[in-house]
C-alpha cells in the first residue's frame, strides 16, 4: 500500500543500517490506523540507525481465528518481504483468562499482533501509537531469557488517564509454538467495557442507514405518505412528550429485533464463539451497533421530515386542521410522527434485503468473514 521512511538522526551512507518495519493491516478500521502509524511512527522511535516503515493490506489475516494464527501469518509476511520486525493490526477481539489482550509479541520471531478493538473508542489512535511503540521496543530488545519465566507487572509507560480508565498489565510467557512471548492485557471489567466499545466502533454503525437501501427507501416513502394524512397530524400533535419518547424507543426496538432475528444475526456457539463470554460480547456489540445505526436513521428521518413539513405545510393550514396555534413544537411533533411511521416501514423494508447486504451494512470486514464462515460450516 504505502511506504514511509524515517530519516536517521545522523547521516549514514549505508541504507542497510535502517531497520525495516512492516505493518500488516486488515481492511476497515485497522487500515485507517496503519497509514497514520506509518507517518507518525518514525518521529516516535528514538534510534539513530533510522527506520523504514512499510504498510501491507492482507485480507488473509482477517480469516485468522486467534492471535497465534495472526502471529503465524505475520511471520510468513516478514519472511516474504524481508522485514526485521512486523506488527499486524487486527479487528480480532483477543482475550486471555477473561481479560482483553491489547497486544501479543513473539520476541523470538520478531512479530506482534495488536487487537484494535481492545483500544476502545476514545483516543484510540493515540493509544494505538503508544502501544505499537511499546511493542517495537519489546522487539528491539528481544532477549528471550528475560521472558522465559511467566511474570505479571503493571506497564508503567501509560499516561495517567489511561492507567485510571483501563490500566495495562505486561505479562510474559509463551506462544502456542513455544516461543517466548510478551502480552499486554487490560483489566477484566473496565477492559471488557473498552473492548465492547471498540468492537462497536469497528462495526462503524453509522453506515447502517446508508447500507440498508431497501429500508431507507421504505422509510422515506412512508414518511412522505404521512405528510398527506391529517389523522397522523392530529395524533402527533396530541401526543405528550413521554408518549413520544416511549413510541420512539419502541419503534427502534422493533426494527433492531427485526434485523437481528430475520437476518440471523444472533451469535451462538455453533457459529464459532469459543465460549459463552465471547458469544455475549458478539451479541452485545451487534445490538449496540444496530441501536446506533437505527438511531442515526431515525435522526436523519426526523431532520428530513422537519424540513419537508416546514416547506410544504403552511402554519395556517395546520392551524385550520388542528384547531390550535402552530409553533415549533407542532412541526417537531409532526416530524416525529412521520419519522416513527417511516421507521416501522423501514423495518419491514429491511426484510427484502439479503443477509449478506445486512452484514455488509452492520459489520466490519472481519466480522462479515467470520459469520460467513460460520454459515458455511452450518451448511
Amino acid at each position: 500500500m504505502s511506504e514511509t521512511t524515517a530519516r536517521p538522526q545522523r547521516d549514514r551512507s549505508d541504507a542497510r543500517d535502517r531497520l525495516r518495519i512492516g505493518i500488516v493491516t486488515e481492511p476497515d478500521a485497522p487500515e485507517s490506523y496503519a497509514e497514520r502509524l506509518a507517518a507518525d511512527l518514525p518521529g516516535q522511535l528514538d534510534d539513530a540507525s533510522g527506520w523504514s516503515v512499510e504498510v501491507r493490506l492482507d485480507t488473509v489475516a482477517a480469516g485468522c481465528r486467534d492471535a497465534d494464527d495472526v502471529l503465524q501469518r505475520a511471520r510468513e509476511l516478514r519472511e516474504r518481504y524481508g522485514w526485521d520486525h512486523v506488527v499486524c493490526l487486527t479487528d480480532l477481539p483477543v482475550r486471555e483468562h477473561h481479560r482483553p489482550v491489547l497486544a501479543i509479541v513473539d520476541v523470538e520471531d520478531g512479530g506482534a499482533a495488536v487487537s484494535v478493538p481492545a483500544l476502545g473508542a476514545l483516543a484510540s489512535y493515540r493509544r494505538a501509537l503508544q502501544l505499537v511503540v511499546r511493542v517495537l521496543d519489546e522487539l528491539r530488545h528481544d532477549d528471550a531469557a528475560d521472558v522465559a519465566e511467566p511474570s505479571d507487572t503493571t506497564d508503567g509507560r501509560q499516561g495517567r488517564a489511561a492507567q485510571l480508565l483501563a490500566p495495562v498489565v505486561r505479562t510474559t510467557g509463551t506462544c502456542r509454538d513455544g516461543h517466548a512471548a510478551v502480552r499486554f492485557l487490560s483489566t477484566r471489567r473496565r477492559g471488557m467495557a473498552w473492548l465492547l466499545v471498540g468492537m462497536v466502533r469497528s462495526n462503524r454503525p453509522w453506515r447502517i442507514a446508508a447500507g440498508l437501501k431497501g429500508a431507507l427507501v421504505a422509510a422515506l416513502a412512508a414518511s412522505v405518505f404521512g405528510l398527506s394524512s391529517t389523522t397522523i397530524w392530529m395524533l402527533a400533535d396530541a401526543a405528550s412528550w413521554w408518549r413520544v419518547l416511549l413510541a420512539a424507543s419502541g419503534v427502534a426496538a422493533v426494527m433492531v429485533g427485526w434485523l437481528v432475528f430475520h437476518h440471523d444475526l444472533w451469535e451462538s456457539r455453533r457459529r464459532g464463539a469459543v465460549d459463552r463470554q465471547q458469544a455475549v460480547l458478539y451479541n452485545a456489540s451487534t445490538l449496540i451497533s444496530l441501536l446506533v445505526g437505527v438511531a442515526t436513521l431515525y435522526a436523519a428521518l426526523l431532520a428530513v421530515n422537519l424540513a419537508i413539513a416546514a416547506v410544504l405545510l403552511p402554519p395556517d393550514v395546520l392551524s385550520d386542521q388542528l384547531g390550535t396555534d402552530v409553533g415549533v413544537r407542532t412541526y417537531l411533533a409532526l416530524a416525529w410522527g412521520f419519522a416513527s411511521m417511516g421507521l416501522v416501514a423501514g423495518a419491514l423494508g429491511s426484510g427484502f434485503e439479503t443477509d449478506a447486504a445486512v452484514r455488509r451494512a452492520a459489520y466490519g470486514y472481519r466480522e462479515q468473514q467470520r459469520r460467513d464462515r460460520g454459515d458455511e460450516q452450518d451448511g
